[in-house]
Parts: C-alpha cells; structure tokens; sequence
C-alpha cells in the first residue's frame, strides 16, 4: 500500500555476501505522488539524488530487482552518474552485436546479428562464466531494445536447459561473475526489513502519514533499547529477542523478570499454552 512502504537503500559487500542498511525513505501516497506529478520512479530517483554525494563515495553501482529494469529509471540513473545492474525479463529483447567490419558501402553500417533466442543460445557468442554454483552461467554485451543502449548479460541456464534467467549491468566493464555475484549479493537487504518484523514487532502501521509512521518505528525502537538495557541490568543470559518475546507474553503477570528466567522455575507450569510453547524443544 502506497505510503506504506519504504525504499532501503544499503551498501553490498559481494566478498562476504553482506549488505548493511544505510537509510530508507518512506514512499509517498498517491495523493503526494500526484500532486508532485511524479511516477514512482521518479520518486526513487529522487530518494538516490538527495544523497548522491555520499553515496558515490562509496560506489556508482546501484543493484535493484527486476522491477527497476526499465528505460526511466536507467536514464535517470544516468544523470546523476549511476550504474545499474538488475535482471531482466525472461523473454527480454535483446539483439546480438554485429562483430562483422565495414564493408564501405553507402549506406547506414549493421548494427546487430539478430535477435537473442535463449533456447538456442549462440554460444560462439558468449563467455562461459565459472561460478560455485550447479547451473550453468554465459556473457556476453549485447543490445537492449528496451533500455536502448548496449548491456553486459548473464544468462543462468538450468542444468535441465528449461528455464533462464537473465543478469545484466549497464556497465558493460564488469565481468559476469561480477554482475552475478552483486545481484545475489543485493537479497541480503531483505534480513533488514525481516529483523524490523521480528524484533520490533511491526507488521502493520496504524496511520499512513510520516508522523504517524515514524514515531510508531521511534516507539517501538525505544522499547527494544529499554529491554536491552533491562536484560543486561538484571544479567538474564537468554538472548534479547527470547527476552522481549518473554515480556511480552507475561506483560500481566504478576511475577519478577528474574524468576520467569531463574532455571529453578517451571516455566511449563504456566496456564498459558502459547507461553509455553516458547520453551518446549
């Protein structure tokens, strides 16, 4: 739902297969979108352009899903001096670059060999790209009718040759393994938004305006410190999120924080069958 959502924006390590969460950005209603006479993509553009200095420091790639694969948001990224890398889709159009000199004839020269077909791949064409992985992984730079412009690729071929997928950077210098590795680098992000659910228990937001959704995130991240400080005051050895979900299940319990974690208590004991569950192996 528009206006609840938010845009993260995290830094790729693809060495160590980490992706630390730099910032996010709320994405605005239809309403606010209108208004600005905006599409979503140029509210993301937007979002990357506001700390663009900062954020070419540390690279010019930008890795972002399938989604983003489109000719407005790779033009704009463009402008401000980004790259991007991202998968197309499965039957994307795509030509072969002509390899063939120039005969000298008038006219206007060849540009392309035809159309890509993926289930019958030129494979003189393409580099064999060697990864830890069982499918099999080919590159090559080819033409993108969609984005308009030449795009290093990397086709993923099953080991059955029934299905593909389709890697691709706008950086034509990088090598495939390179490409592949900073996209499946990219998923990590996802743990970000995974632990906001687990460990501050939002799943939903009770108002759809930044006030409303900022100070339920600033609530509950004050909440989470507050058991953190309680569980190192009181020594509990049990890590924070079997504390806080402790907590909160025995909100109105009429028993110490110490004695629901002292092992001489029989926790299984308790009325409560969805209290119990917790400690049951």
């Amino acid at each position: 739902m528009r206006g609840l959502e938010i845009l993260g924006v995290g830094l790729i390590d693809a060495d160590i297969n980490e992706c630390v969460l730099l910032y996010t950005v709320q994405t605005p209603d239809p309403n606010t979108l209108h208004t600005a006479n905006w599409m979503l993509v140029d509210w993301y553009l937007f979002a990357l352009e506001k700390e663009k200095e900062i954020l070419l420091n540390q690279s010019k790639h930008v890795v972002a899903d399938a989604w983003f694969a489109k000719s407005t948001f790779v033009n704009g990224l463009d402008s401000l001096g980004f790259l991007l890398i991202s998968r197309f889709r499965d039957d994307a159009n795509l030509m072969y670059i002509t390899t063939a000199e120039r005969t000298g004839k008038k006219g206007r020269p060849k540009k392309f060999d035809g159309k890509i077909d993926f289930k019958n791949l030129e494979l003189t064409r393409f580099e064999k790209v060697e990864m830890d992985l069982e499918d099999e992984f080919y590159t090559a730079i080819v033409h993108s009718k969609a984005l308009n412009k030449a795009v290093r690729i990397v086709i993923r071929k099953t080991q059955n040759g029934k299905s593909h997928k389709i890697y691709f950077s706008t950086d034509t210098t990088l090598s495939g393994k390179d490409v592949v590795e900073l996209y499946r680098t990219r998923f990590q992000i996802e743990f970000c938004f995974k632990w906001i659910k687990q460990h501050l228990h939002i799943k939903t937001f009770y108002g759809t305006t930044s006030n409303a959704v900022y100070c339920q995130i600033w609530i509950a991240i004050c909440t989470y410190i507050l058991l953190a400080i309680a569980k190192k005051s009181l020594g509990v050895k049990e890590n924070l999120y079997i504390f806080s979900q402790t907590i909160g299940l025995t909100l109105f319990e009429r028993e110490s924080i110490n004695d629901l974690f002292n092992n001489n208590t029989n926790l299984k004991m308790q009325s409560d069958d969805n209290q119990l569950s917790l400690w049951e192996s």
